[in-house]
């Protein structure tokens, strides 16, 4: 649930495209499994918003990873993480190492791949006049998922009101092929 200004997970989805297989909630995420409509496969989306708090960041990749035992198939996790994987990911020099390497390590335990954000470096602003920017909200997938779609992008919106910006996932179970043009000489 959403506390005040800020918080909550919001999962939605259209029944013409896809049927909900099942949901789960806990703390820190919203987990769907769905089938599309269109194909014969199944994947499973977990929203996340994780906590702003250094004492509950591990229990919160804890319960994450408690989730992947139960996951089969295409997973995609993504959302607003609250963590930063490298120092890059950040404006200022207040870097929290133990917490990178927590979350670096919880993605390379569940061998995740993190979708590349392709047109910002932040998405997140304390909204000072000096602003603090950070990568706080990403994509996280498992090889299934970049086997089912392998043309998954990740790109932002404009922020509007938020301090976040939204990011848009896009999936593809086609890359695109360049078109190739081909000179025959008996056109000369």
């Amino acid at each position: 649930p959403s506390l005040g200004a800020s918080g909550g997970i919001l999962s939605a989805w259209s029944d013409t495209t896809l049927e909900l297989l099942s949901s789960t909630t806990g703390p820190f995420f919203v987990h769907s499994s769905f089938s599309p409509l269109m194909m014969e496969a199944s994947f499973s989306v977990t929203n996340v918003y994780g906590p702003c708090d250094h004492a509950n960041k591990l229990c919160f990749l804890d319960s994450l990873g408690s989730l992947a035992d139960s996951v089969h198939g295409p997973w995609i996790i993504l959302g607003d993480f609250n963590l930063i994987r490298f120092p890059h990911e950040k404006s200022s020099d207040n870097f929290n190492n133990m917490e990178a390497d927590w979350f670096n390590d919880f993605i390379n335990t569940l061998c995740l791949q993190d979708i590349p954000l392709l047109d910002r470096l932040y998405t997140w602003s304390n909204n000072q006049d000096h602003p603090t920017l950070c990568r706080l909200d990403r994509a996280l997938v498992n090889l299934d998922w970049s086997n089912l779609f392998p043309d998954t992008t990740l790109s932002s919106n404009t922020r509007i009101t938020s301090d976040h910006v939204p990011i848009v996932l896009n999936a593809s179970t086609t890359v695109p092929k360049p078109s190739i043009f081909r000179f025959n000489n008996h056109w000369l």
